[in-house]
């Protein structure tokens, strides 16, 4: 999830690192002062991966997972920083 707590909208590119050395850009726009849920099983299935988050605005990214109907989950807490990396 990405929540951009600017008074503009925030130009963000996820960068999808696959195992097998890949790497899949993916550009989104998030709205001013809002929430945007990036669904990497839509942009990369059954693929391992990690995530670079670059933004020409500060944001905020969470990794959150659900399975099982949203019965079980976990997220990930982030640090601040002008670029940064999920696993």
């Amino acid at each position: 999830m990405i929540l951009n707590p600017n008074a503009q909208a925030a130009h963000i590119t996820v960068y999808f690192m696959k195992e097998n050395g890949e790497v899949v850009p993916k550009e989104y726009t998030v709205s001013a002062n809002s929430r945007f849920t990036v669904r990497p099983n839509n942009e990369l299935p059954a693929t391992d991966f990690s995530s670079k988050i670059t933004s020409d605005l500060p944001i905020v990214a969470e990794r959150s997972m659900y399975w099982n109907n949203l019965d079980g989950g976990h997220v990930t807490i982030g640090v601040p920083g002008g670029t940064g990396g999920l696993p």
